[in-house]
């Protein structure tokens, strides 16, 4: 009985005959090869078919975006599995273009990151559509147009140009490594996001000349300087509060002092009438002055409570600590809240007999004392609350776009991921994050590893804790479900910041662990000209052999060529040189001649395929039997049948 290699739950994976693989590549099986449908139209069955009519056993249904995603009909989704299952062939899927972590042009929104989830969960719908009965594989890029860690590397001169005081002070910072032996690379400037507005921005490095010398302000210590500033300016702005109280509390209490000797006439009943009418315009002075320190002490403590707010962004390593500090100042705040409300109380009482002209004198001196009662606990509580944040780490506002990102879209992700395998147990779909720009959030490989990783164990706690699955069988499932696709050409976009292919090479065995799924597509490092490969400079076999050595399966439609903007410019199908560039030979026994060697010479029937294709075959033949080879049914000479050879007599 033939024993079939299963995956882990159970469905069977791609079988592959010893014999049957008479275009297997060099570097990438024939059969494991995958074209892209085009995402400029709904109708994904005629491009499904065009793909399997040309003999490809991997279709992966292209990024169109979410407007015509909702037009294609999901019983066509059904219609494509039927398709793939009626001829041996796989369907996987690019999801639409979204942010994962939430940003938009207007920054970062915690609401668009949430709306963004639940595209993600219909798309991931959709993609168990195409296969109900297996895991499709379903791609979306880790970013999209946010700046992440932008790195340079420097050349010999470059390197050498740098004052040794100013390299120290990058090594300090951890802003300038070295790569390999004698070859360094700088950060030249990080994404940053503010996490209560949602504001984006960038912190560059900059050498800046002082008077006392060279200062190196690298983009962390940028960073580090926001923060402060923001902090110092929230507290700054409690201290501007306190100040112009003041001056009104000031202002009061003389007026205070100024109709003393007037209360105590009118208690004796001496007073003049126009000595009456300035007593009531003091006292009314003297309403509102106290409404305006009430506006202050709501603008304080709305500051204050403001600040407050932030101490949940101070660094992980100081949490801990905070969390009691901001336990104690609960307490104490809700303490000081029982013994300022009665008081607060009965002055807005006295306030509005102030207001209406009739609060008598012995009234008035109560509610000078309780003023003055109010005043001190309200001191206190202020004085109290900025002697312990004087206490407490600088929050984190501006925190870097790359540890925003890294954490919201493992949430968007995991969710989606717990979503789908509610819904579909072992045959959820499998999410892939695919590496973009390296100089955007997440670009470069040691960040998606992180990224994954983070997802992973957000997706296996939901397991354990909503599902009841042990931990080790919850971290499998996760390991299963998501990981990466490497788009071998997209990596190549380092080479912008002058890297060349060793350091290439070392993104890719970085992340080769995590890798599920390839993309093939060329460029010259500057633009996602999406050519076939071996057209453009990215070391695209090179990456292929670091993956197969890390346990890169190349299973059915597992490779995707992805060339789609040379066959708009040209018409030409790119498989056929992806065919070439992956030294494809002609027999099942790898022998000469080679895909690369014949596909564009002349067609012999000798030669096994050679080029014949139909428009070939009848230019050299043409159209009848009369031309035809012998052996085809051609014309046989004399007066013989051309089928069979028997006389006509």
């Amino acid at each position: 009985m033939t024993e079939y290699k299963k995956d882990y739950f159970g469905n069977v994976l791609a079988f592959k005959s010893d014999y049957s693989g008479n275009l297997d590549s060099t570097y990438v099986p024939q059969y494991a090869i995958s074209a892209s449908t085009s995402p400029q139209t709904a109708n994904q069955i005629a491009e499904a078919t065009s793909r399997l009519n040309a003999g490809i056993l991997g279709v992966d249904i292209s990024m169109v975006n979410p407007e015509i995603m909702e037009q294609i009909p999901k019983e066509h989704f059904k219609e494509i599995d039927r398709l793939m299952k009626l001829t041996g062939a796989r369907a996987t899927m690019h999801a639409p273009i979204v942010d994962l972590a939430g940003f938009t042009q207007q920054g970062w929104q915690e609401e668009a990151r949430k709306d963004t989830e639940r595209q993600v969960k219909f798309f991931v719908d959709r993609a168990h559509d195409l296969d109900e009965d297996g895991n499709t594989p379903i791609n979306f890029h880790i970013n999209t147009g946010m700046p992440g860690e932008q790195w340079k590397k420097l050349d010999k001169n470059e390197y050498e140009e740098l004052d040794k005081g100013v390299k120290d002070e990058l090594m300090k910072r951890n802003a300038l490594r070295e790569i390999i032996p004698g070859q360094f690379e700088m950060q030249e400037n990080i994404g940053i996001v503010n996490r209560e507005t949602g504001q984006v921005n960038i912190v560059k490095q900059e050498v800046r000349q002082y008077p006392h010398g060279t200062k190196v302000w690298t983009p962390e210590e940028r960073l580090e300087n926001m923060n402060q500033t923001e902090w110092d300016k929230e507290k700054l702005q409690v201290f501007e509060y306190q100040r112009h109280k003041s001056q009104i509390e000031d202002r009061m209490s003389m007026l205070q002092r100024e109709i003393k000797p007037f209360i105590d006439a009118e208690k004796k009943g001496v007073l003049s009438e126009q000595e009456k009418e300035l007593l009531d315009d003091r006292m009314k002075e003297i309403a509102r002055l106290n409404s305006h320190i009430n506006e202050f002490d709501t603008h304080i403590n709305s500051t204050l409570n403001e600040i407050f707010n932030q101490l949940k962004y101070v660094p992980d390593e100081e949490k801990q600590k905070t969390d009691k500090m901001v336990h104690e100042i609960q307490k104490d705040y809700r303490d000081s809240l029982e013994q300022i409300k009665p008081i607060a109380q009965k002055l807005n009482q006295y306030q509005k007999k102030i207001e209406n002209g009739t609060l008598s004198s012995d009234q008035l001196t109560e509610f000078q004392v309780l003023n003055n009662n109010l005043e001190v606990l309200r001191d206190k509580q202020t004085r109290d609350l900025q002697l312990k944040l004087e206490k407490t780490p600088t929050p984190e506002i501006w925190t870097p776009s790359n540890k925003l990102a890294k954490e919201k879209t493992a949430e968007t992700v995991a969710n989606a991921a717990f979503d789908s395998y509610n819904k579909y147990k072992n045959h959820t779909p499998i999410i892939v994050l695919e590496n973009y720009q390296p100089g955007l959030t997440l670009g470069r490989a040691d960040d998606m590893r992180k990224t994954v990783d983070e997802t992973r164990n957000k997706f296996a706690e939901k397991l354990v804790r909503e599902k009841n699955i042990s931990e080790s069988e919850a971290k499998q499932i996760a390991k299963n479900l998501i990981g990466v696709t490497w788009d071998v050409g997209h990596i190549n976009f380092m080479r912008k910041q002058g890297y060349g292919e060793k350091e290439i090479l070392e993104e890719t065995r970085k992340i080769a662990p995590y890798v599920k799924q390839v993309h093939i597509t060329d460029n010259f490092g500057f633009n996602d000209a999406h050519l076939p490969p071996g057209m453009g400079n990215a070391p695209i076999k090179e990456q292929l052999r670091i993956l197969e050595k890390a346990g890169f399966k190349f299973e059915k439609g597992n490779v995707i060529v992805e060339a789609g903007a040379y066959v708009g410019q040209f018409k030409e199908n790119p498989h056929l040189y992806a065919l070439e560039y992956f030294e494809s030979p002609l027999y099942t026994y790898k022998t000469q001649p080679y895909w690369k060697d014949i596909w564009e010479t002349e067609g012999k029937y000798g030669l096994g395929y050679g080029a014949t294709f139909p428009e070939q075959h009848f230019a050299m033949y043409g159209s009848g039997f009369s031309n035809l080879p012998a052996e085809l049914g051609g014309q046989i000479q004399g007066d013989r049948s051309r089928f069979a050879g028997t006389p006509n007599q």
